[in-house]
């Protein structure tokens, strides 16, 4: 029984696919981080632009 577990974790193609998985999770756990950050900062230091006040500021 273990021995079926320890030949699917050391075949190459699993081992490719999980870390290919882990890696686009630290990726999209990044991003989303990084996502969060910037509309935080962009709430937190809401200014008066172009949108609101003109193109002449």
């Amino acid at each position: 029984m273990s021995g079926e577990i320890v030949d699917i974790i050391i075949n190459p193609w699993v081992r490719t696919l999980i870390g290919l998985c882990l890696i686009g999770a630290v990726f999209m756990g990044a991003m989303t981080v990084v996502w969060f950050e910037r509309k935080l900062s962009g709430d937190i230091q809401f200014r008066l632009g172009p949108k609101y006040v003109g193109p002449m500021g």
